[in-house]
């Protein structure tokens, strides 16, 4: 079961999406903001110094306005943009500035609604196992969008 660990209140934003970049994806609504370090399915995460912001972010929609994924603009060069994308569910275009991290196999989003360049809170931790996890802020998401990831960490039995 997973648990969250070092996490401290933020009043007017949340909540927040941890995506776990392994081979499978594993997507994780939490209710607050991961300080320093954030255990998942009992493996524990520690926060890699890139600050609480580490570059922008879109929510990458379809043209129902579905979300298919974010997509990650790193603003720290030492962030492994080769590593992650050789996993089946991310994307790193040719110009290799920044990573598609798709929730599902379909990848035709709608540019017009996919930019957001949200930039409120996305924090990204890694494991000694050499796993990443990046946590994003989802006030740019809607209620319906946020249901697909099931209730907040603190809110499962």
């Amino acid at each position: 079961m997973p648990e969250a660990n070092s996490v401290r209140a933020s009043a007017a934003l949340g909540p927040y999406l941890a995506i776990l970049l392994t081979p499978e994806i594993q997507l994780t609504l939490l209710p607050r903001e991961p300080e320093r370090e954030l255990t998942l399915s009992g493996q524990v995460y520690r926060d890699v110094g890139y600050r609480d912001w580490s570059g922008f972010y879109d929510w990458l929609r379809n043209r129902r306005g579905s979300v298919l994924g974010v997509r990650y603009w790193p603003d720290d060069l030492r962030f492994p943009l080769g590593k992650i994308g050789a996993l089946e569910y991310v994307v790193v275009p040719t110009h290799g500035s920044c990573a598609e991290i798709y929730f599902s196999t379909e990848r035709r989003f709608d540019r017009r609604k996919s930019a957001d360049q949200a930039f409120f809170y996305d924090k990204v931790f890694s494991s000694e196992t050499g796993d990443y996890l990046i946590v994003f802020e989802t006030s740019c998401l809607t209620a319906i969008d946020l249901q697909r990831f099931g209730p907040p960490l603190s809110t499962r039995p």
